[in-house]
């Protein structure tokens, strides 16, 4: 049995889901996988907590709910804390680090120097934070090689759409040279109901709210941006570590009217917002848009919060998956399977 001992940055919704999912898995991975996952440490901006023999997920959720109910908040965490929290996870065992600040528009900070921090301390790390992937990827995936460990990211590019997995392990050996892809289950949701109900924005962003479907501030999401990070992610990942946030061409659905559907419709066609990577004139592409979508093409039929990707290889051809619907649980299993991996031997079914 491989004692997994994890170390947890931060604490917001997807580590509370986390916790929530984590303990009905538990045996499951033992039995399946020969892994005794141990959360040891946790650091968040109100305090370091470690427990050697690990907490029991339960009691450090409420604790922690309880102390968030309180008030007893401090300062967000940030670069300064660095070298003490790496030490105090490493004195703890920790031999993989789960990253969840919250992520910041213009920089990767401080999450990038955390998980940098980690990677050179030969510690593999698990984030579901789009920034420092974002402004930093580069940096960090030659930490991880140079390191020999594990940077999993799977959680901010589509949540349980297994994207980075599928052309990480099942396309080994083939070349990327483009996708297409919906992302964002909150735009993808607006658009089938305003398609549905011939109604403006305004109001579906209204009832996607009070189903909380997105967040207060549905900027990101509305504007394209989301979509844009997590189109850039994919393509510095898989296509060309080099290419930049400015390389992306952004137009989100915030000006999109009924009105300017209604002919797209009318033709028997739909709209969705795609982010989209593919070569032109041998330089790459990044385009996030609205794409009118015939009958024929496989996200057609893509409705509500649900997201899907085709891949286009050298090899392997077109290939499509459809699914991973958004919220809280589904990007908490992303850091169960990200954990997991990171100390699988993938010589075992």
């Amino acid at each position: 049995m491989k004692s997994v001992r994890i170390g947890i940055i931060g604490f917001g919704k997807v580590i509370r889901a986390f916790l929530e999912l984590y303990p009905d898995k538990r045996d499951w991975i033992k039995s399946r996988y020969q892994q005794d996952l141990q959360i040891v440490a946790i650091c968040d901006s109100t305090e370091y907590m470690h427990n050697p023999d690990g907490f029991d997920p339960g009691e450090l959720l409420a604790y922690k709910l309880e102390k968030i109910a309180s008030d007893k908040r401090g300062r967000p965490l940030d670069q300064s804390e660095v070298g003490y929290v790496v030490n105090s996870f490493l004195e703890m065992g920790v031999n993989v680090a789960l990253e969840a600040l919250p992520p910041t528009r213009e920089t990767g900070e401080p999450a990038q120097s955390y998980i940098l921090a980690f990677l050179n301390a030969k510690v593999p790390v698990v984030t579901v934070n789009k920034s420092p992937l974002v402004y930093g990827y580069q940096t960090l995936y030659t930490a991880a090689r140079k390191q020999h460990v594990a940077l999993k990211f799977s959680g901010t590019t589509g949540a349980a759409l297994p994207t980075t997995d599928t052309i990480a392990t099942a396309l080994a050996g083939a070349e990327l040279y483009g996708f297409e892809a919906i992302l964002n289950g909150t735009t993808n949701f607006l658009l089938t109901e305003m398609i549905k109900n011939q109604s403006d924005l305004a109001t579906e962003l209204e009832i996607a709210q009070e189903l909380k479907i997105c967040e207060p501030d549905p900027s990101l999401d509305i504007n394209g941006w989301d979509t844009a990070f997590k189109t850039l992610i994919l393509a510095k990942a898989f296509i060309d570590p080099y290419v930049e946030l400015p390389d992306v061409q952004v137009q989100g659905i915030q000006s999109l009217t009924y009105a300017d559907i209604e002919p797209v419709i009318q033709a028997g066609n739909t709209l969705k917002l795609l982010g989209k990577a593919g070569f032109e004139n041998d330089r790459l592409r990044l385009r996030v848009k609205p794409s009118i979508i015939t009958p024929e093409h496989p996200f057609f039929h893509v409705d509500g919060t649900t997201k899907a990707i085709t891949l286009f290889t050298d090899t392997m051809g077109r290939l499509t998956m459809i699914g991973g619907s958004s919220g809280l649980k589904e990007t908490a299993a992303t850091i169960l399977k990200d954990l997991v991996n990171t100390h699988r031997d993938f010589s075992r079914t």
